[in-house]
């Protein structure tokens, strides 16, 4: 699950006591389970466990709903993700 990927991602860098993260998913279901661990369906309860923990080592996070149209480069960069043999990391910082 990419919002898991996300977490992981901030937890193993030295801005996790410092920023917010926000992560917006096109996935409506991701998106309740996360912030609902409660309402997750028991096949994934592992998955949400493991997201809780690392939500517990971030100072703020928020996870959002998004529409798919109104994400498309997100999609696009997606899309091409599924075909790459190693991961794409990109920081930004305002």
């Amino acid at each position: 699950m990419a919002i898991k990927e996300a977490f992981s991602l901030l937890v193993s860098s030295p801005w996790a006591k410092m920023n917010k993260l926000i992560v917006e998913s096109d996935s409506y279901n991701a998106v309740q389970w996360t912030n609902k661990p409660e309402s997750a369906p028991w096949k994934m309860r592992n998955i949400i466990n493991q997201i809780e923990c690392l939500k517990s080592k971030v100072c703020q996070w928020e996870v959002v709903h998004i529409f798919r149209e109104a994400n498309s480069i997100a999609d696009g960069l997606a899309k091409e993700g599924v075909l790459r043999v190693d991961d794409m990391v990109i920081f930004a910082h305002n």
